[in-house]
């Protein structure tokens, strides 16, 4: 059910936004289905893997130099996992403490020991560019010293930040630098603006994954009220409606 909600308000999202940067289930569908039924989909999937397996091949043959921005978990398995195909490999982090696992830790550690990567604490200030190409980046560490690392390819990987930039200036009710929002569609108090997930408050509130779709969910149904004004939105299933079963592409089953 969890699965068949994201694709429902994917599918009531997608076409209101730039298919340069993102499109819908049903136009997924009907390009599969076409490109399958013109046999041109072995092609463009060739093509598609061509493109990888050759950036895969020159950066393992030629050896890159890498250096890694990161911010939570995900930085960490990146750079294992790198370690060993990169000509050389830095991490960088903002502070000396991690959170991921006490295994993956001890391996990165282990590494930066036998020189297998390199482990710098700082934030990033400044980088340089030749011929439309990074070649460096300057990190500022906490005693002040800034380094210059060479590289050929920089890997971004930020968390979580409770900074809201230009958001805090719209004129939204902020508590504790979250939005407040009502718990009926997760609304703000300026009509038309929505909040879902950590970035919300309201009465008992949780930090969950879970709770974040419950919230789209319902801050999707709010704002249909504004995208279709005319419209009446009624509630559906996806074990029962047959209109939705046609946009997931499935068949309605058939009860005895």
């Amino acid at each position: 059910m969890t699965l068949a909600l994201v694709l429902i308000v994917w599918q009531i999202v997608g076409p209101h936004i730039s298919p340069i940067f993102f499109t819908y289930p049903t136009k997924i569908a009907v390009a599969f289905y076409d490109l399958t039924v013109s046999g041109d989909l072995p092609h463009y999937l060739a093509q598609s893997l061509e493109v990888m397996v050759y950036g895969l091949v020159i950066a393992v043959s030629v050896g890159i130099s890498l250096a890694v921005l990161m911010a939570r978990v995900r930085w960490l398995d990146w750079a294992l996992d790198l370690a060993g195909k990169a000509e050389s490999l830095v991490l960088i982090h903002r502070r000396d403490g991690f959170r991921a696992a006490p295994a993956s830790v001890a391996k990165m550690k282990e590494l930066c020991e036998t020189l297998g990567m390199q482990f710098l604490v700082g934030q990033i200030n400044g980088f340089e560019v030749s011929n439309g190409r990074m070649t460096e980046v300057r990190v500022t560490s906490l005693d002040g010293l800034t380094r210059r690392v060479p590289l050929d390819a920089l890997l971004v990987f930020f968390g979580l930040s409770p900074k809201l930039g230009p958001i805090a200036d719209w004129g939204l009710d902020l508590e504790r630098k979250q939005l407040v929002v009502d718990t009926e569609k997760f609304e703000t108090n300026v009509p038309g603006i929505f909040a879902v997930g950590d970035i919300n408050l309201y009465p008992g509130k949780k930090k969950l994954i879970l709770s974040g779709f419950h919230e789209a969910a319902l801050a999707a149904f709010g704002a249909t009220k504004y995208v279709f004004p005319e419209r009446k939105i009624h509630l559906q299933y996806t074990t029962t409606s047959p209109k939705l079963h046609k946009i997931l592409g499935v068949e309605s089953p058939v009860f005895d």
